[in-house]
């Protein structure tokens, strides 16, 4: 560790000292790299010297302006958006039901391992205790597919993982292999078989909490075969997986009737076992905590040690690793400064059309701000569509945490509804009815003019959903004028809640993850239009 602090934290240091210089500096080394490429060309890349210079000569980008210009860089291999060559793309879902290929260079996957040592560095300075163990981490396979061409497709989760120090990685309970597993439950299966084993692990890490939800359904569901193959060393899930897959796995099975005794006792103590019975020193969880994460995450807690830790992954998408998370207390991130280049816009600025664009230095604590990334890989002052809240300034640098999606908006008749008056909403209401809510989806009806919440409980309890309808209504007129003045008009109508069948929120997933989204990247969009909702969600209705 002492390595680590002196190679990474300690230039962390003095690059937040001044994060308006490294700023540019950063800005200027990126347009300096690729001055002399198609896009550098036509953008002027060799005349910008300022922020100011820069905004003004290049415009703003989705991803679909730039995708022509992947393609031809990757289909000619020609310098047009890097001078650098791309080794491979990150893919995630689009817009328009293409795939987006997000170009990754060898110095990107580098920053990948230098972003992901120093924040292990961080975490282990603020939990010591959660290294002291094992480590169970999931995340999506680094590579996944390959182009015509041969270049490979991989996940942003895939290349953290296979970036944790050796330190973290010889404390695995479960290879990297085993998530190129393309059975979804067969895979989850083997996770567990291969954690169930081991009782002292201290520290769980997946990007989307809903992870662990399935872990401990799956576990729960078939505990009586997993006790089973622990105490003999075997693995009965193992048929359908690969021959190199299934040599890796066995490697690492091994007799334990100690371990499957343990466990029996447990189960045979509870209706259904936990986190918290079957690893006893779990210190650290390290998830997404904000957005629609936090839902999965509080319905999580229950199941995990009372005094135990949660650690956010940081601002981390297959564009880019925006944040590092400095401290398990508070889950604040600064920005990779030295790495990314970045912008913001004022949240209502953006979505009402005027926006001014600001640099980090700028930025007001507390205040929210859509973000807009510049990166060594080709992305110029690319459109995140995320919103991030400004937290304390750590030496001269603003802290930031996501708070949600830019799309977490809807507009039937101008109340402007936002994903996190929903959120504050439902977890007002989970604690006024005294209930554990496992999953929630808003829907826009642009058609009856009226919003419906669909809503999962954990299995066996029921609401009553008139009163709990009405309750989120007037809570959304408290605190959001133009719904109230929506609703008084009438030209809102009435609010209505739908309680699901136990096994929603999983059959929601899965209906996505069939649908293209990666399971790292998953992050249900909880407030929607009704016209964009692909998923056949009243077929879960209780009766």
């Amino acid at each position: 560790m002492r390595v680590l602090r002196r190679k990474l934290y300690q230039p962390l240091v003095t690059d937040a000292k001044n994060s308006q210089k490294t700023q540019l500096t950063t800005l200027q080394r990126i347009l300096n790299d690729n001055a002399d490429t198609e896009f550098g060309r036509r953008h002027q890349f060799d005349s910008i010297k300022s922020h100011k210079d820069y905004a003004d000569i290049v415009p703003v980008h989705e991803y679909e302006d730039l995708r022509p210009l992947i393609e031809k860089q990757e289909k000619t291999r020609a310098a047009v958006l890097t001078a650098k060559p791309f080794v491979m793309y990150n893919q995630t879902s689009g817009t328009t039901g293409r795939p987006k290929y997000i170009p990754v260079l060898q110095e990107t996957l580098d920053s990948m391992k230098d972003s992901q040592n120093l924040f292990t560095f961080l975490q282990y300075q603020s939990c010591p205790e959660a290294y002291a163990g094992r480590i169970l981490g999931m995340a999506s396979p680094d590579i996944e597919d390959y182009l015509e061409s041969g270049t490979p497709i991989g996940s942003a989760s895939g290349h953290v993982y296979k970036s944790m120090p050796r330190l973290a990685q010889r404390k695995f309970v479960v290879p990297n292999i085993v998530f190129s597993i393309q059975d979804y439950e067969i895979k989850y299966l083997v996770i567990c078989r291969l954690a169930l084993a081991h009782k002292d692990i201290t520290l769980l890490a997946s990007p989307n909490p809903s992870t662990f939800h399935k872990l401990l359904e799956l576990a729960n569901d078939n505990l009586d075969a997993l006790i089973a193959d622990i105490a003999t060393g075997s693995c009965r899930f193992l048929e359908e997986v690969d021959a190199k897959t299934r040599t890796t796995i066995q490697r690492r099975l091994h007799r334990n009737p100690t371990r499957a005794k343990e466990l029996a006792a447990i189960a045979a103590k509870n209706d259904r076992i936990s986190f918290a019975d079957v690893w006893p020193f779990l210190k650290l969880v390290t998830t997404w905590t904000g957005g629609s994460c936090g839902i999965s995450l509080d319905s999580l807690r229950p199941d995990l040690p009372a005094k135990i830790r949660v650690a956010d992954l940081g601002y981390l998408s297959s564009e880019c690793r925006g944040t590092i998370t400095l401290d398990t207390q508070t889950n604040e991130g600064i920005p990779t400064i030295s790495e990314n280049f970045f912008e913001f816009a004022q949240k209502n600025e953006w979505e009402q059309g005027r926006p001014k664009f600001l640099a980090l230095h700028e930025l007001e604590s507390g205040e929210s701000y859509y973000v807009f990334v510049t990166t060594p890989a080709g992305l110029y002052r690319y459109n995140m569509n995320d919103i991030v809240t400004v937290g304390s300034v750590f030496l001269s640098t603003p802290t930031l945490q996501f708070s949600q999606k830019g799309k977490g908006i809807t507009n039937i008749t101008g109340e402007k509804l936002y994903e996190s008056q929903l959120i504050d909403t439902m977890n007002a209401a989970k604690s006024h009815f005294d209930v554990d809510v496992r999953f929630y989806q808003a829907l826009a009806n642009e058609i009856e003019m009226k919003y419906l919440i669909y809503v999962e409980l954990v299995s066996g309890l029921h609401i009553n959903t008139k009163e709990f309808a009405e309750y989120v209504d007037g809570q959304f007129q408290d605190m959001n004028m133009e719904y109230q003045t929506k609703r008084l008009s009438g030209r809102l109508n009435e609010l209505e809640v739908v309680q699901l069948k136990p096994g929603t929120s999983e059959a929601y997933k899965l209906h996505y993850l069939a649908a293209g989204q990666r399971e790292s990247q998953f992050k249900p969009l909880i407030l929607q239009y009704q016209k964009d909702f692909s998923f056949d969600i009243s077929a879960y209705r209780v009766p």
